[in-house]
């Protein structure tokens, strides 16, 4: 089973912090990723800092 994500937050050069489950923590940098067409929506930074966990974690 994978860990579930029980918080998320943003921080400054579009990188999340995200917490799971297990106590392990994850630094993701978005930046890294925009090579991917389905992130461009992600530089925009007032929708990237709108990023919430969903009910299913």
């Amino acid at each position: 089973m994978y860990p579930k994500i029980i918080n998320v937050a943003t921080k400054e050069g579009l990188v999340l912090i995200v917490n799971f489950d297990n106590d392990i923590t994850k630094k993701i940098k978005v930046l890294d990723m925009w090579d991917e067409e389905r992130f461009n929506m992600l530089k925009d930074e007032s929708f990237f800092r709108t990023v919430k966990v969903d009910a299913g974690g």
